[in-house]
């Protein structure tokens, strides 16, 4: 194996850790936002707060 296909795959691997780092954070956040409330809208934050985990797909 290359050091170019290590390095290629190591950077795949760092970057799969990123999204789903991302993905198991976004969660719980995701879900306390549907427990606030905006104030102008007078509307869940929820929505809004799920495009953190939806953004790691």
């Amino acid at each position: 194996m290359s050091i170019r296909r290590g390095m290629l795959i190591f950077a795949d691997l760092v970057t799969l850790a990123l999204f789903i780092y991302l993905f198991v954070t976004g969660v719980p956040f995701a879900l306390g936002g549907f427990r606030r409330e905006a104030m102008i809208f007078g509307a869940s934050m929820g929505p809004f707060f799920t495009a953190v985990p939806a953004a790691a797909f």
